[in-house]
């Protein structure tokens, strides 16, 4: 009977070890497939990532280029602005200069117009001096007659 008992044992586990071949081959599988799988999903992941750094590679340069033409506007305006003031500036000098000498030439004519008016006034009193001095002789002349 024991040996019976044994052949039955070593069926049971001859089958068992058939369920767990059948086991361990179906996990195998699976894993190749999980393996694969895992693959794929690496290779797109890497794919992507290329792309995406190409992609960022790219904009960072067109970025670059843009940052590096806007410094150069932004040179070239501050370069006119700077010109537009130094111009500003020598116009203010030039007008600051005109406005003295206007107000130089209103001085002096302002003298000239006082001037014309006590030479105008001092014309009129020697035209009554001669006017006086005509009768004057005038009267003389009579008297001499």
């Amino acid at each position: 009977m024991a040996v019976e008992t044994s052949k039955t044992e070593i069926m049971h586990l001859e089958e068992q070890i058939q369920l767990f071949s059948g086991r361990i081959s179906l996990l195998e599988e699976t894993s190749v497939q999980i393996k694969d799988s895992a693959a794929s999903v690496v290779s797109k992941l890497d794919n992507q990532l290329d792309e995406l750094e190409s992609h960022s590679s790219q904009s960072i340069t067109c970025l670059i280029h843009r940052l590096s033409a806007c410094g150069g506007e932004f040179n070239v305006l501050q370069n006119m602005l700077h010109n537009y003031l130094a111009e500003q500036k020598e116009l203010l000098k030039e007008n600051e200069d005109l406005a003295i000498g206007l107000r130089k030439k209103e001085k002096e004519m302002s003298e000239m117009i006082k001037s014309a008016t006590e030479s105008a006034k001092k014309i009129v009193q020697l035209e009554k001096i001669i006017e006086e001095k005509d009768d004057e002789l005038a009267a003389r002349v009579q008297e001499k007659r």
